[in-house]
């Protein structure tokens, strides 16, 4: 197969715009290292999640996002964090490419944006980059010169076409669940709201109990009013943390429920056990996972993928309801907003940017504490909704586990786009 350097095929552009707001620079949305680290493509729905930023003249024309163009990560305290890519896939204007991040635009002519996405995805780009990266210890970095001499694997731009097709149809369809996912868990969320922030959960009539005239009473505790014959609870009157740890063996295969993994959709890892550096805790089916580590980041993870060996990082706080009962509940209640402020107020910062909350302060916090007949009803009405976004977020599994097969595949012609269907 013929190769070509990506600098005879694209230009490349390392970033400098900072997350700064700077007076006299225009507003922008900015695309960081962690949304193309975690994004296949952008699109322009996704626009929104951005973070704003200002940007001068130079920095707009010189990143301003637009379809044809991938940007990759170029700095990183590993390895394997560098070279990830992401497709532009926007026709929105003011959205620029954040610092930490190298944008390239192919010409189009020899080499399609969609097409070399997809050769970076691959474990071929991943080596090279890992080859060469310049640095060591602390930080990891690419240049514009170690970008630029990555070889390119040639074949005509309808092959390119066909090739990207597939996969973009695969990315589609994790898209349009991931979507899917949003809306369902934003309905959960607002119904724990109606119930457990406005009070206005159904009262022995079906009305809401606050707006209808329910009683509310002083909690001395809380220091608010809360429904009669509810009281003042924490996470240890409701759940048990399991600090159950493993050391995985070599010869194993197990489910890895760790930081990145959350970050990256939400799929847990198979990995083998011989890769694996450190000890780990044993998670159950019935587990709620809570993220110690930066906070200011919620993870709340519900576990779906129920297999054997089944482990999590000690970054997450392993979680078992007291009452099965009071899983849904307990899954919520640390999704919501108050409990997401109140770990970021008591984390601590122990190293740099890492920011944990101590176990024990965790399970510490307070709420209001709803009666069992309460917290039942609720779980009968948010259970199904859960149930869906696990199948969702399983269909992305095998969607993702399709494309990572494939890749390799027809990256080496060992199999044709008229032999497969995505």
């Amino acid at each position: 197969m013929l190769f070509k350097k990506l600098s005879e095929l694209a230009t490349i552009d390392i970033s400098n715009v900072d997350k700064k707001t700077k007076t006299g620079e225009q507003e922008v949305k900015l695309c960081n290292f962690v949304d193309v680290y975690h994004k296949w493509a952008l699109k322009d729905s996704m626009v929104d999640e951005l973070m704003s930023a200002t940007a001068n003249e130079n920095q707009i024309s010189r990143f301003k996002l637009h379809s044809g163009q991938v940007a990759i990560t170029k700095d990183s305290e590993t390895k394997d964090d560098i070279g990830m890519a992401m497709l532009v896939d926007i026709n929105m204007p003011d959205v620029v490419l954040g610092y930490h991040c190298a944008l390239i635009t192919p010409d189009g002519n020899e080499l399609s944006a969609s097409y070399l996405n997809v050769v970076l995805h691959s474990s071929y780009a991943s080596k090279y980059f890992e080859m060469n990266a310049s640095g060591s210890g602390q930080r990891y970095t690419l240049t514009n010169d170690i970008i630029g001499n990555f070889p390119v694997p040639m074949i005509s731009l309808k092959e390119q076409e066909s090739i990207s097709d597939v996969f973009d149809q695969i990315n589609n369809k994790i898209f349009i669940n991931n979507a899917i996912i949003s809306e369902l868990e934003a309905m959960a969320k607002d119904i724990y709201d109606y119930w457990f922030v406005q009070f206005d959960f159904p009262d022995e009539n079906g009305m809401p109990y606050k707006s209808s005239g329910g009683k509310m009473v002083w909690n001395e505790e809380l220091k608010r009013e809360i429904p009669e014959g509810w009281m003042k609870g924490c996470i240890s009157s409701i759940a048990t943390l399991i600090n159950d740890q493993v050391f995985p063996e070599d010869n194993e295969i197990y489910i890895h429920y760790s930081i990145p993994a959350f970050d990256s959709g939400r799929i847990p890892v198979k990995e083998q056990g011989s890769t694996i550096e450190s000890n780990k805790y044993v998670v159950s089916k019935e587990m709620i996972l809570a993220s110690k580590l930066n906070p200011q980041f919620p993870r709340i993870w519900w576990p779906a993928f129920i297999e054997a060996n089944m482990i999590c990082s000690t970054e997450f706080l392993p979680l078992i309801p007291n009452n099965e009962l009071y899983r849904v509940f307990l899954y919520l209640l640390l999704k919501s907003d108050a409990l997401c402020t109140e770990m970021k107020q008591k984390a601590t910062c122990s190293t740099g940017s890492r920011r944990r909350i101590d176990p024990d302060v965790f399970m510490s916090m307070c709420f209001a504490l709803p009666t069992d007949k309460t917290i039942i009803a609720f779980s009968e009405k948010v259970f199904p909704i859960i149930e869906k976004v696990n199948v969702c977020l399983k269909e992305n599994e095998e969607l993702t586990s399709l494309r990572d097969f494939l890749l390799p595949l027809l990256m080496n012609g060992q199999v044709k786009i008229g032999e497969m269907e995505p």
